[in-house]
């Protein structure tokens, strides 16, 4: 089961003050039959991000890398740190093993992301909220592609999966 030991992915956010906000969440232990596979889907996550978010990522970090990537602010006035995304997921795996016998303690538990400098309308210019609502629009592709990479990437505190149920808008007074 995990604990504080459980790896993590960080991906850090400039707004466009030039404010730093950084993404945390829990991911698989990497072995050598897998880094390969860890490392891809690092990329696949950070890209289907940036189709959300208007900032720039900096850096992403992990127990198994740590990676400057740009130094740069975002030229659009509105990437702003307090402009959030709330991912809310649920853990999906009833068992830790594959005789069902480790009930799995988080099953069903809610976990929490937030993503800085989040878009509302996408690089095609259409809106990524549902009408008259905060909620992201899961038919949106940039919005999908952020929810598959999210549910391939990240994992519960038990190492569970996790089910994206709601995306939210959301702003923070840091």
């Amino acid at each position: 089961m995990a604990g504080q030991n459980t790896p993590n992915a960080s991906f850090t956010i400039r707004d466009y003050n030039g404010e730093a906000s950084t993404t945390t969440g829990i991911i698989i232990q990497a072995t050598a039959a897998n880094l390969p596979a860890i490392l891809t889907d690092v990329g696949v996550f950070r890209a289907a991000m940036q189709g959300c978010i208007l900032g720039v990522v900096q850096k992403e970090q992990g127990e198994i890398y740590n990676t400057i990537l740009d130094q740069s602010l975002p030229t659009d006035q509105n990437a702003q740190r307090e402009r959030k995304m709330k991912i809310t997921a649920q853990d999906t795996t009833e068992f830790l093993d594959v005789v069902n016998a480790v009930r799995n303690p988080n099953f069903r538990k809610i976990t929490t992301m937030e993503i800085a400098t989040a878009r509302v309308i996408d690089p095609d210019l259409n809106s990524m909220l549902l009408a008259g609502t905060e909620q992201y629009d899961p038919t949106n592709p940039y919005v999908a592609a952020l929810v598959s990479a999210y549910e391939t990437f990240f994992r519960s505190q038990a190492l569970g999966d996790l089910e994206v149920i709601d995306i939210r808008l959301v702003g923070r007074n840091l």
